[in-house]
């Protein structure tokens, strides 16, 4: 949701100023939503279906921020057919970018690596960051809400870590799709 309410402040800035991105900064945003109404709710989804709302998501970001974010995201997938819960890597890009790329200096960096075998699902997210911003700003409940889905959906075939330096900030979510 922050994604949503950032993009319509910025669409009305580029709205005053008639800046030629507004038409293509609205259709953007309508996919993104409407990903999330109707496969949002779907128990599983393919894999490629997924990817592609993290690529909407991520032109979006990249419209709103401009260009000097310097961004990766890697696939070496097995299947990209493979049917995987809707929405599981979102909360952790919208997290790197508001606790790392927003508050980052300008030389902000964000490498995506999403990898899969007929087993299993690797997704790392890398991120730079402030360091003086995670002191001052408290925790959502995006992870805790991450964490309790992944252990009903994948319990015991799962894993959800993180990683921190002075300027980085990794997560890497595992799951295991044998049961």
């Amino acid at each position: 949701m922050f994604i949503f309410f950032n993009t319509l402040n910025n669409l009305y800035a580029m709205s005053i100023t008639q800046d030629e991105a507004a038409p293509e900064t609205v259709l953007r945003l309508s996919e993104l939503m409407r990903y999330v109404i109707y496969q949002g709710q779907k128990e599983e989804v393919p894999l490629a279906a997924e990817i592609k709302y993290l690529q909407d998501y991520l032109e979006l970001q990249q419209i709103r921020l401009a260009p000097s974010v310097n961004l990766q995201f890697t696939q070496d997938l097995h299947d990209e057919q493979q049917m995987v819960p809707p929405l599981l890597f979102i909360i952790l890009l919208e997290n790197a970018f508001k606790h790392g790329i927003e508050p980052a200096p300008e030389d902000a960096f964000l490498r995506i690596d999403l990898q899969t075998t007929a087993t299993e699902l690797s997704f790392c997210c890398t991120n730079s960051v402030d360091p003086d911003y995670e002191s001052t700003h408290p925790t959502g409940i995006g992870l805790t809400n991450l964490r309790r889905r992944l252990a009903l959906r994948f319990p015991a075939r799962h894993t959800l870590r993180s990683e921190a330096t002075a300027d980085t900030y990794t997560a890497i979510l595992t799951l295991n799709f044998t049961t």
